[in-house]
């Protein structure tokens, strides 16, 4: 997105979701078996989770126009194929050349 805003601007969903909320829905689309636990807070953790997006809409003219539950498909399915691209590709270095020692033939 080009644009000669300077300033911060939150992008993001303006519908307010619980960390809990996120998790469960994870683990659903993901097809989890996983256990959710629950940790004590971050001392800094923001309680609120709907971020402003007033001068996204004003400065850039940007609003969300993917649904939540499609934009969590669509990045599951990226990390999924990228999981399986790395797995299927692994780098595996190419061995260094033998050295021969000065005075010595290779077909000795």
């Amino acid at each position: 997105m080009n644009s000669n805003v300077s300033s911060p601007v939150n992008l993001g969903n303006p519908e307010e979701h619980s960390i809990l909320e996120f998790a469960q829905l994870i683990k659903k689309l993901v097809g989890s078996g996983s256990e959710i636990q629950f940790l004590s807070e971050a001392q800094d953790d923001p309680q609120k989770r709907k971020p402003d997006i007033k001068k996204a809409k004003l400065l850039l003219g940007w609003e969300p126009v993917v649904p939540l539950e499609e934009g969590l498909n669509k990045a599951i399915h990226y990390f999924r194929k990228e999981l399986e691209y790395q797995a299927n590709n692994q780098y595996i270095p190419k061995p260094k050349p033998a050295r021969i020692k000065k005075g010595r033939s290779r077909h000795n």
